[in-house]
C-alpha cells in the first residue's frame, strides 16, 4: 500500500517562498515521513504531528482517516515562525 503525500494550500505557499534547496529538503522529508509514519504528536487540541526538518525547520502534518494520505499542513524554515503558528491554538 503506497502513501499519498498532499501539501495543503498553506504548505504550498510556504514552499513557494523557499529557495530550491530548502524546498527540496522539505519535499524529501515529506517522502521520508510517508515511509516511517507518525512520530511526535502536537498538543493544544490539534490532531496533528510535527517533525523537525534540518536544524530549525518544522513540518506539522496529519494522517487522514484512510491511513494512506499524509497531509502536510505547513512548512516552516524558522522555529520562531512555527512557535507563533503553534501558540495561536489555545485550549
Amino acid at each position: 500500500m503506497s502513501v499519498r503525500v498532499i501539501f495543503d494550500e498553506d504548505a504550498r505557499g510556504d514552499l513557494k517562498r523557499m529557495d530550491r534547496n530548502e524546498r527540496a529538503m522539505f519535499v524529501n522529508h515529506a517522502e521520508k515521513l510517508a515511509g516511517i509514519g507518525p512520530r511526535r504528536h502536537l498538543r493544544r487540541g490539534l490532531d496533528a504531528y510535527v517533525d523537525n526538518v534540518d536544524k530549525d525547520g518544522r513540518m506539522p502534518y496529519k494522517w487522514d482517516d484512510d491511513g494512506v494520505t499524509l497531509r502536510i499542513l505547513r512548512c516552516f524554515t524558522d522555529h520562531k515562525e512555527y512557535d507563533r503558528w503553534y501558540k495561536s491554538y489555545k485550549k
